[in-house]
């Protein structure tokens, strides 16, 4: 099995769905939510692909997730209803019919979704792809650069972009880092900053080829002037989904910040996780001597003079996911800013001076969740499903 599955609940049924979905090249999961690349991919009569239904309330059905999207012959695009049935896809509203079947029927054209990229593939940005309006930070991706790139599936087809070239990895940790990178090829959600395919140009360079990134960085995005409240909230709602994502797979965010939330189309929110640290496809550890990743951390998991650290894991993440809407309720402030870097890593310390929660910039229910994300009690955080869950009842709009 070279592929990521979920570690919680999966029962058969589900595995099946994964086998078939993995075996399926035209599958695109959620990576085309936005309509804009559904598009630029569907650009001849009968061109289709297999996606995810968008996770929204109102359209999700426990036995038809799926769309079979065509480009018919007036130039609109038709979402054809998928459903799994009797241990195979078939379309929803013919139970006779499998997937493949109604292709074959329709002589219908299956654009494939990109993977080994070749680097005749990816071009110079186009002109119509805009520069981040809200830059992201380069120190906190270690493992290579960042350029915005075209990725060209072929003379018709295309998609935005962006290329991380990796750099100082030797030739065995670029292969452990390409091995890593396969298994997650269907990894994550529409909340996950994913990986669109790997770009050989030798055996020494190697690049990760991302989706692209409308916007930036939250963070420069919160500080450059006061956003609404119902903004705020609605990216305290997608990060929250993103994480609760990741734990479902058992993936620790070991450097989890507002750092690492990035803005894409229409303003939603992507979570990055690769690229974090120097050498690796993805963070597999904490570093205490940084200051600040320290400030992210909770208490128990920094050092104690007499306590050894606890690991850091789920409930960590929830103490993280806190802070970050901490920060995103203060104007994107850094967690104990004009604290010297021995009150920062210190575990007493930290205990004994909670953040202070302005009233006037932080809505009740907001301050509600920091408050128990924060607790020194762990028992009291919770877990991301009741995080996410009450988020949504408060706010039902932010989805």
């Amino acid at each position: 099995m070279n592929w990521i599955i979920p570690s919680t609940s999966v029962n058969q049924r589900m595995r099946r769905i994964e086998e078939i979905l993995d075996s399926i090249p035209y599958f695109f999961s959620s990576m085309l939510d936005d309509n804009n690349l559904q598009r630029r991919l569907l650009v001849q009569l009968g061109d289709c692909l297999l996606i995810s239904c968008p996770k929204l309330n109102e359209e999700i059905n426990p036995e038809s997730n799926w769309y079979l999207v065509v480009l018919e012959a007036n130039g609109t695009v038709e979402k054809v209803r998928v459903a799994y049935r009797d241990k195979t896809f078939k379309i929803w509203n013919d139970k006779n019919t499998t997937i493949h079947q109604y292709i074959e029927m329709r002589s219908l054209k299956t654009i494939e979704r990109p993977w080994s990229i070749i680097p005749e593939q990816l071009t110079k940005k186009m002109p119509n792809i805009l520069h981040h309006a809200y830059p992201i930070n380069d120190a906190i991706f270690p493992l290579g650069k960042f350029l915005q790139k075209t990725l060209n599936i072929d003379q018709k087809r295309w998609i935005p972009v962006i290329e991380m070239s990796v750099s100082n990895c030797s030739i065995n940790e670029l292969k452990c880092l390409i091995i890593e990178a396969r298994k997650r090829r269907r990894f994550g959600s529409i909340r996950i900053w994913r990986l669109w395919g790997i770009c050989h140009y030798s055996p020494e360079s190697v690049s990760l080829v991302l989706e692209d990134i409308t916007y930036g960085s939250l963070a420069d995005f919160i500080r450059t002037s006061p956003r609404p409240q119902d903004q705020q909230c609605k990216f305290a709602m997608q990060i929250v989904d993103g994480l609760r994502n990741l734990e479902k797979y058992g993936f620790i965010h070991s450097r989890l910040s507002i750092d690492v939330c990035l803005l894409t189309y229409n303003y939603n929110v992507k979570i990055a996780i690769y690229g974090l640290t120097p050498g690796e496809l993805y963070p597999t550890y904490v570093d205490l001597d940084d200051i600040d990743q320290c400030r992210w951390l909770p208490p128990e998991c920094l050092p104690n003079s007499d306590i050894t650290p606890i690991p850091y894991n789920t409930s960590g993440m929830i103490y993280t996911y806190g802070i970050i809407l901490w920060s995103m309720f203060h104007g994107g402030a850094l967690p104990f800013e004009d604290e010297p870097a021995e009150n920062i890593r210190s575990r007493r310390y930290r205990i004994q001076n909670p953040l202070y929660i302005e009233p006037e910039l932080v809505p009740n229910e907001i301050r509600n969740v920091i408050l128990s994300c924060c607790s020194e009690d762990i028992a009291i955080r919770g877990r991301l499903k009741s995080i996410k869950i009450y988020l949504r009842n408060y706010s039902p709009s932010a989805t």
